[in-house]
């Protein structure tokens, strides 16, 4: 039964996970001007993990919204979230060069895409987004461990720790319902402790 549970499971997300990227190749092959090949490989031959965060050992998931004009210029770009040690500037720095060559459309509205850049250091792929860009040579802490080190701090009621370990989970997923709930019990015991 657990199983065929888990084979449900792994489906249904790999179908979820298809159907994003369906979406994100469709939008770039109808609006911008040579395609979705032609985008990744501009983003893929340029983009650079920089070194303040390769030295820092910055992870994670860095999404942000594109905005569009009907003229098939660049209007904006808004972060979700921050990662910081130069990311968000690499993630401005790729945006601008893929730039404005987006299609022309008679529409008066803007057209806006999110994307998700997800930056690691070496080895097996553990953060997934629509651009993944991986550091060699420098390894980083599995989600396992950083999960173990929750549960060795709120035991020992450390919180302050275990805040910073739930502030780096949120970074690698900030969509994770499970990362936002420890990161609310952690607040909540702070909370407790402040006002006794």
């Amino acid at each position: 039964m657990n199983k065929i549970f888990c084979l449900i499971l792994l489906t249904l997300t790999a179908v979820s996970v298809e159907a994003q990227m369906s979406s994100l190749s469709n939008f770039l092959n109808e609006n911008y001007q040579e395609g979705e090949r032609a985008f990744l490989e501009k983003i893929y031959k340029n983009i650079d993990y920089p070194k303040s965060a390769r030295d820092a050992r910055r992870v994670g998931k860095l999404k942000v919204i594109i905005k569009i004009t009907p003229r098939g210029q660049l209007k904006e770009i808004e972060f979700l979230n921050k990662l910081g040690y130069g990311l968000e500037e690499e993630v401005i720095r790729m945006i601008n060069l893929v730039g404005n060559d987006w299609k022309k459309t008679d529409s008066d509205s803007l057209r806006t895409i999110e994307l998700v850049f997800a930056f690691q250091l070496g080895g097996i792929p553990i953060i997934k987004g629509d651009i993944n860009v991986t550091a060699e040579g420098v390894l980083c802490k599995s989600n396992k461990f950083y999960l173990s080190r929750f549960k060795k701090f709120m035991k020992k009621k450390k919180y302050e720790k275990a805040k910073k370990v739930t502030e780096e989970l949120l970074r690698r997923d900030p969509d994770s319902e499970k990362y936002r709930e420890l990161d609310k019990i952690v607040q909540e015991n702070l909370k407790a402790v402040k006002s006794n």
